[in-house]
Formats: structure tokens, C-alpha cells, sequence
């Protein structure tokens, strides 16, 4: 019997396939939403490139494999809770705004 590293399976590939968007880590516990399929669950959610990843159904997430990980467990149908923040420009002034969505597997 020989393992693989979990790297090669739990990854963006795998965020793509399940949820439709790829994610950059930042810092740890934080993850940057690099690219957003049109009209898949991500963007359903209304989550955009930009935004960035604090939680994941309530809790700090500090790997891109333990994220892809947790999306792993959810069967087709269920959704996971994601903890976003992100810049929103009014005029010269950005402002900071967070909140939650909801993303259903697919």
C-alpha cells in the first residue's frame, strides 16, 4: 500500500469540481477567492474574486487542505457556511464589509 500526499487530491481542483471557485492562502486562517465560475454555486452565493475566506461552517481554516477537505465531507445538496470580508469602494473611500453565505455542493 503506498499514500499519496493529500495535497494532490484535497486542492483547487477540488473547490472547483464542488463549489466553482479557486482560492489563494494569504495568511494562515485566511484565503483570498482568486476566480469565481460564472453562474456555479460560489457565484450563486453571490461570492466574487476578491473577497476573502475567514471561516468555514464556524471555524478558523488554516490550510488550503483542510478547506478543500471540509468541502470534501459535504454530499452533493448540503451547503457550507463561508465567513467572508471584503473592500467595497463608494467614491475615494473603501469600505470594509463582511458577512456569510451559504454555497451548496454540487
Amino acid at each position: 500500500l503506498r499514500l499519496i500526499d493529500e495535497r494532490r487530491y484535497f486542492n483547487n481542483d477540488l473547490l472547483w469540481k464542488h463549489i466553482g471557485m479557486k482560492v489563494q492562502a494569504t495568511q494562515p486562517g485566511s484565503f483570498l477567492v482568486e476566480s469565481v465560475e460564472r453562474a456555479g454555486p460560489a457565484a450563486r452565493a453571490d461570492i466574487r474574486a476578491g473577497m476573502m475566506i475567514t471561516e468555514i461552517d464556524g471555524q478558523r481554516v488554516d490550510s488550503l487542505v483542510q478547506l478543500a477537505r471540509t468541502t470534501f465531507t459535504k454530499g452533493r445538496g448540503e451547503s457550507l457556511t463561508l465567513r467572508l470580508v471584503w473592500g467595497e469602494r463608494r467614491g475615494l473611500v473603501v469600505y470594509r464589509s463582511e458577512g456569510e453565505a451559504k454555497v451548496q455542493i454540487r
